[in-house]
């Protein structure tokens, strides 16, 4: 769970990044 937590956290940051 803590994996899935952490890619979406990334993707999420990825997004707000650009």
């Amino acid at each position: 769970m803590k994996t899935v937590l952490s890619f979406i956290i990334t993707a999420v940051a990825l997004v707000v990044s650009q």
